[in-house]
């Protein structure tokens, strides 16, 4: 290993640093990679650094992959505040039933005016949430109108499935614990934004620190 290389141990079993502290490229990835190679590439790393920073505690039973069910918060902290020092923004949220009927109406209410398109809505009649949308077009030239609609409210795609990704965090892991299988956990990768982090990251400096 070279000098100016920062190996998964290292990056994990540190001490998380500043934001924006280190500044890499990855070997694996070229100015050809595409977002789904950067997305396969930073999942890899989010699951090799779930296990160091848990000592394995996390390593699914008879394989070399990781339990992310077992993940707690304080795991996935320790994990986002490494790849925070790479600059790059991990975000894991849940989504419960009434998400998802939000996201879910949103989308429809969006989406009702295009013409030639019909749409089939199911509900839980008690509670009253949308679970499921079915969109019926009466030709191929609506969908582009359809999908532009879906990526405006790119939270209704986690359910319904219908956009194809055009940027990093686009992709996404998604699962459901068995405990919880009305809850939907989504976690995506983006570059993380200075702004967001002012004060905080690793090139501010007194004659810095005002500049937004």
């Amino acid at each position: 290993m070279e000098e100016n290389e920062l190996s998964l141990e290292n990056l994990f079993n540190k001490e998380a640093q500043k934001p924006f502290y280190y500044n890499i490229s990855f070997k694996e990835l070229t100015v050809n990679s595409k977002d789904i190679d950067i997305f396969n590439h930073l999942k890899e790393i989010f699951a090799k650094g779930l296990l160091i920073v848990t000592d394995n505690n996390l390593k699914s039973v008879g394989t070399n992959g990781v339990d992310i069910g077992k993940m707690s918060e304080k795991d996935f902290k320790k994990v986002r505040e490494r790849f925070l020092s790479l600059g790059i923004d991990v975000k894991h949220r849940r989504y419960d039933e009434s998400d998802k009927d939000y996201y879910l109406r949103r989308v429809c209410y969006n989406a009702q005016d295009i013409k030639g398109l019909k749409l089939e809505v199911t509900m839980d009649w008690k509670s009253q949430y949308v679970n499921k949308v079915l969109f019926k077009a009466e030709n191929k030239e609506i969908l582009p109108e359809l999908m532009r609609v879906i990526e405006d409210t790119p939270e209704s795609n986690y359910f319904l499935e219908l956009a194809k990704p055009k940027n990093l965090k686009d992709y996404i892991i998604k699962y459901s614990l068995k405990t919880e299988p009305k809850i939907l956990h989504v976690i995506n990768f983006d570059m993380a934004k200075l702004s967001d982090y002012h004060y905080q990251h690793a090139m501010c400096t007194a004659e810095t620190r005002h500049i937004r």
